[in-house]
């Protein structure tokens, strides 16, 4: 996420810091940089979370994961309407 706030990096920096101490072999954990790729009949999805794991061997890709088993990521405004069903949270496999 560009531009978050500190209390935000702190969180996310001690949250991706637990995960990525506690992940056996062959699991990656990434913050912040790395997209997520959800493949739809119509189009390919693009998100970056601000966590994400994955521990299947096919996710070799230079600059994104296709079978993440985890996603974190903080919504903007927690007092806001749900996410529209374009969002990640409603593009689940």
């Amino acid at each position: 996420m560009v531009g978050s706030s500190d209390r935000h990096g702190l969180i996310a920096g001690n949250l991706f810091a637990a995960i990525h101490m506690a992940l056996p072999e062959p699991c990656q954990a990434f913050v912040s940089d790395m997209k997520v790729r959800i493949r739809t009949d119509a189009k390919d999805i693009f998100y970056y979370p601000d966590i994400l794991v994955t521990c299947d061997s096919r996710d070799r890709e230079t600059y994104c994961r296709e079978y993440p088993c985890l996603i974190v990521g903080k919504r903007s405004d927690p007092g806001a309407d749900p996410p529209p069903k374009t969002s990640c949270v409603f593009n689940r496999r």
